[in-house]
């Protein structure tokens, strides 16, 4: 075999490692030999060593390069950034960037590294860090804007560089929001999440809830369990109780030897479920990876806070989803104050083509983004023209920039959204 095609298998022998996580002493297995030697007997498989010392290190200096530069080619970047400690209690903060490419006119993200980071996590260690990050990377001046959490160590970190302007994750608030209501109905997610965990823990149970979902011709399904820190998991859970309401409550009779769900459970379940498939369903919006999100901010803001409140004014709720809905409209109030006041989320709305005047809450709003772009487009037009030395086509200080009064295209968009327009 030829040196050049032994070194392309190596080299995408090592990207397989790398991105799907396989051991490196695969290389080492018996029957991975057998089965590359059928594909191609004059390839000779690279030691383990040769994968740790030789192949993944050159891997990572060309990725690195071609992310440089990838890099050169952004005016403006926008980056996110999140920290956890991990199961062996150690500390990661990771960094991506996102941009706009301009020779391809293409979005574009990276992430620049998922860093151990033993400091204390004070806002002057991660702003030095972070610094630092960009530094390495060379793009110090290009970053302009910011996403985190919203903990107070690092919205100070972000805050104390002026040339950064911080966005609140908005994924954050919402289960900020969401978790803020579960005391209400803490009686039945303790009971359901008590229940989960038993057919979880039985094989016999789970067995006897499979074979009743197909003598019932129910759909197999497994029940799904809550995890604390995914207020999203608890509408899983319910919902998924829901879905296979009979089997579970025959089986559950059958058992005996476990808490029943009653009519009222599932009746506040269904509540819940109601409340919170919005919620879910602007969750995945907001996690979209190949596309702007930005310029929906307004709009699916509006939408649920339209959304709670219509719930609220629903009759016959019962006492502890009612209870919910209040906690759960103060917070979002709150959270959600002065979204339409922040220049960044009101121009991104109003050059959506999607929204436009409709992304907004009232004209006011829509009048003074308008004016404002309006304002910042002619001045890129006037510094363009002034350094092509066009003098003649310079936008004197007496020309004046109408607003157009003509109706705007209403689009269709998602059913809350609609029903506001």
């Amino acid at each position: 075999m030829h040196i050049s095609k032994s070194k392309k298998i190596d080299e995408q022998l090592g990207i397989m490692m790398a991105k799907e996580y396989q051991p490196f002493n695969l290389v080492e297995n018996k029957e991975f030999k057998k089965f590359v030697s059928l594909l191609n007997p004059s390839y000779s498989l690279p030691s383990r060593k040769t994968i740790i010392y030789n192949i993944l290190p050159q891997l990572l200096e060309n990725t690195r390069e071609k992310v440089k530069r990838s890099l050169d080619n952004a005016s403006y970047i926008a980056m996110s950034t999140d920290g956890w400690t991990s199961v062996n209690n150690e500390s990661y903060v990771a960094v991506t960037v996102h941009f706009i490419d301009t020779e391809l006119c293409v979005l574009k993200s990276h992430l620049l590294g998922c860093y151990y980071f033993e400091l204390s996590h004070t806002a002057i260690n991660l702003s030095t860090f972070l610094n630092n990050c960009f530094e390495e990377w060379s793009i110090v001046n290009k970053v302009k804007i910011a996403i985190s959490d919203n903990a107070s160590n690092i919205t100070a970190a972000i805050s104390s560089n002026k040339n950064w302007k911080h966005i609140p994750c908005l994924a954050h608030s919402i289960n900020l929001i969401a978790q803020c209501g579960l005391e209400e109905i803490k009686e039945i997610h303790k009971k359901v999440k008590k229940i989960v965990e038993h057919f979880k823990r039985s094989s016999q149970a789970a067995a006897k809830l499979k074979n009743t979902q197909i003598q019932m011709n129910y759909p197999v399904l497994k029940l799904k369990q809550d995890v604390i820190t995914r207020w999203n998991s608890t509408y899983d859970m319910f919902n998924r109780c829901l879905e296979t309401k009979n089997p579970l409550v025959s089986t559950l009779a059958m058992i005996g030897n476990t808490e029943i769900l009653t009519a009222s459970d599932f009746n506040l379940m269904d509540y819940y479920c109601k409340l919170f498939k919005p919620f879910k369903e602007v969750t995945i919006e907001l996690s979209s990876e190949k596309g702007v999100s930005i310029s929906k901010v307004i709009v699916l803001t509006n939408a649920l806070l339209s959304h709670i409140k219509t719930m609220r004014i629903e009759k016959n709720l019962p006492l502890d989803i009612y209870s919910m809905i209040l906690k759960m409209e103060n917070k979002a109030e709150n959270r959600f104050a002065g979204m339409e006041d922040n220049s960044t989320f009101a121009e991104a709305t109003l050059i959506d083509p999607r929204f436009k005047t409709k992304g907004f809450s009232s004209e006011t709003y829509y009048i003074r983004t308008y004016q404002n772009v309006v304002g910042k487009i002619s001045s890129i037009i006037q510094r363009k023209r002034q350094s092509i030395n066009q003098e003649e086509n310079i936008v004197t200080d007496n020309e004046q920039i109408t607003m157009s009064t003509e109706k705007k295209e209403t689009f269709e968009i998602w059913k809350e959204f609609d029903s506001q327009v």
